[in-house]
Formats: C-alpha cells, sequence, structure tokens
C-alpha cells in the first residue's frame, strides 16, 4: 500500500479470489450437471403440451441466468467495497507515517533520565 518513501501504491489489480479445492469445483460442477438433467429430464416427461414444456424450460433459463446475473452483482458490489477500503485504508496509513516523520524528538536532556539524576546530585 505505502512504500518505504511513503507513496501511496494505487495498484487495484484485482487480486487472486480464494482458492478452492479441486474436489469443490468438481462437486460444483457435477451438481450443475445433474441439476440440470434432472429438470430438463422434468420438464420433458411432463404429460402437457410441447408449449407448456418450451415454456417451463425457458423459465427455468431465465432464472438460472438471473441467478448468475445477481451473483456477479454482489460480488462486484463486494469487491467495489474492499477498494474503497484500501483506499481510506492507504490514507490513513500515509496520515500516520507523514506524523510519525513529522515528531521531533524531546531534547536529549530529557531522554536521558540518569543524567538528570547525576546533575541533582
Amino acid at each position: 500500500m505505502i512504500d518505504t518513501k511513503g507513496n501511496i501504491n494505487m495498484d487495484f489489480s484485482p487480486q487472486p479470489a480464494a482458492n478452492h479445492s479441486a474436489a469443490w469445483v468438481g462437486f460444483t460442477q457435477v451438481n450443475f450437471a445433474v441439476m440440470g438433467s434432472a429438470v430438463t429430464l422434468g420438464i420433458w416427461h411432463l404429460e402437457v403440451d410441447a408449449w407448456v414444456r418450451g415454456f417451463v424450460g425457458i423459465g427455468v433459463l431465465a432464472l438460472v441466468g438471473a441467478t448468475v446475473t445477481m451473483t456477479k452483482t454482489i460480488r462486484d458490489v463486494h469487491e467495489s467495497k474492499r477498494v474503497i477500503h484500501k483506499v481510506e485504508e492507504a490514507k490513513v496509513e500515509r496520515l500516520l507515517m507523514e506524523h510519525d516523520n513529522n515528531f521531533m524528538p524531546p531534547p536529549p536532556s530529557f531522554t536521558a533520565g540518569h543524567d538528570v539524576q547525576a546533575a541533582t546530585n
């Protein structure tokens, strides 16, 4: 965020997402395939006219598309809040560094307590 010279590094490139295990990724893919197949078979075996099966199928596809869009939007909002938090954190860190750099240590006579005692004895 801030280098040794006090410059703010404004690198907001996407950070790597949490790494998922291969087992989890495989599970989600198999789960999607199985559920998609189950719904397709269920719609195919409905005892209704073809237009009703088509209508239900289009409805399922629209629901899946809306779910993907909503998930992406929620993730984008979360990531934008992370970027805003990083900017605020960098500003606070820079203020603290400037404060530390502007801090003047007390004169030597006040920092060496044993010298003060020796002078009074």
